[in-house]
């Protein structure tokens, strides 16, 4: 649907499932005749935080049937790999934060693409290790293949040192041993990760910790 009126946006939003009932009810028609524009009502559902700009710029490109994905609703891009790309999503059935992973659009039709997405699929979700991002799901949804992991609050590891320096001795060695017990659990289960680097390493943290914990991503 393209997007023209305020009242065309909110009915995409309710359509495609983007806003809760709750957050729907709120937009009446005495609260919607204060906006003279859709784009006028997105910026203000972005400072509300219920939109990001992500999500804004797939609705007014007539693209909202890709910002959900089974029961993920997506809230951004994360980033993105040879065949995949990575986005941040809600799961609207667990009502946490997820990081979604999914097959690029236009590869489901292309056999080699998914093998290696079917491969990377099957690994994951065999692992299990506090140093390993924990996987929640996998599946195809239509021809969207995806897996669903643990979203982490945290900085890579690259990013640190470029911020901060190189790191003291007792650290690096402490992260070290963190990301080595995680491989050695993804070994005894016959796995090979082929591309750890400090970009790939996050370091989490909790509440109530104070030095961070490595993930390896």
């Amino acid at each position: 649907m393209f997007i023209d009126t305020v009242e065309t946006l909110v009915e995409t939003l309710r359509r495609e499932l983007i806003l809760g009932e709750e957050q729907l009810e709120q937009l009446n028609d005495d609260f919607l005749s204060q906006f003279t524009c859709p784009r006028a009502l997105a910026k203000y559902l972005v400072r509300a935080d219920w939109l990001t700009v992500y999500q804004v710029n797939h609705l007014f490109d007539n693209r909202a049937h890709d910002l959900m994905i089974g029961p993920y609703c997506i809230l951004d891009r994360l980033g993105d790999g040879g065949v995949s790309e990575v986005l941040k999503a809600w799961d609207t059935s667990k009502g946490r934060y997820v990081a979604l992973k999914v097959l690029r659009d236009g590869l489901a039709s292309e056999a080699d693409a998914v093998r290696q997405f079917q491969r990377e699929m099957q690994a994951v979700t065999r692992l299990s290790h506090p140093n390993i991002i924990e996987t929640y799901d996998a599946g195809v949804i239509g021809s969207t293949y995806y897996f669903a992991m643990e979203f982490v609050y945290g900085t890579d590891l690259r990013r640190v040192i470029e911020l901060s320096g190189p790191l003291p001795i007792g650290d690096a060695c402490d992260y070290i041993r963190q990301v080595a017990s995680g491989l050695q659990h993804a070994h005894q289960l016959g796995l090979v990760h082929r591309d750890i680097k400090p970009a790939n390493l996050i370091l989490i943290h909790p509440p109530g910790h104070e030095k961070p914990r490595p993930g390896s991503a």
